[in-house]
């Protein structure tokens, strides 16, 4: 069985099910209302960049997978992760440091970070059974929305020129590297940052952790 397959397998709601879910339903919507100045505009960071769109998909998936993962549990109890709770609350500072210091990648992260450490502060994670590793999934997924792939676009960019003078080194094609551009006797052309896969990457591996 895939790893999204394992997580949402006989998930059922229930009326004690609901109950014990209402604190994080509470907590989420709390979390949503006082941070709404710093969503706003990493919505639309994910919307308006091609870059970063995949956090539109990556966040919805870590919720849902938690939501199930938490349903399918015997006793959904609160039962709280001091670490993540302490997680948690250094998360939620960052996000006001952030925004005091006009920093909107500290403020960014730290809101990401704070929103999927609530459902383990609350719940904890299940520490003993057949599948505990897979109780860090949900949450850790959701990282994977952390606006920092851009900081490692010039890493990517540098791989694909890297890739393209060893092909063109045992080719025959006359051709002549400076910087990001290569010419060639048919023209010249750059490795823009737009090359670097990056987007493709992230896209790929967050859809190949969901298949695992």
């Amino acid at each position: 069985m895939t790893t999204i397959s394992r997580l949402t397998a006989a998930a059922k709601l229930s009326p004690g099910v609901l109950r014990s879910l209402f604190p994080l339903v509470l907590i989420y919507a709390a979390f949503l209302f006082f941070n709404r100045e710093a969503i706003v505009p990493l919505l639309a960071g994910w919307w308006n960049s091609h870059e970063a769109s995949q956090g539109l998909l990556i966040m919805p998936v870590s919720l849902w997978l938690t939501l199930q993962q938490l349903i399918r549990r015997p006793h959904l109890n609160l039962w709280p992760s001091w670490s993540w709770v302490v997680l948690f609350v250094a998360a939620s500072a960052g996000i006001h440091l952030g925004g005091l210091m006009h920093v909107q990648l500290i403020e960014f992260c730290s809101l990401i970070i704070a929103f999927v450490a609530i459902s383990v502060a609350l719940y904890g994670i299940r520490q003993h059974g057949r599948g505990h590793h897979e109780s860090y999934f949900p949450p850790l997924y959701g990282l994977l929305a952390l606006p920092v792939w851009d900081y490692s676009n010039f890493i990517f960019q540098l791989g694909s020129l890297k890739a393209t003078e060893l092909f063109l080194k045992f080719s025959p094609i006359p051709n002549y590297v400076e910087g990001f551009r290569i010419e060639l006797a048919s023209g010249a052309f750059m490795v823009d940052a737009g090359c670097s896969g990056l987007r493709y990457m992230v896209s790929a591996l967050a859809i190949a952790l969901l298949y695992a």
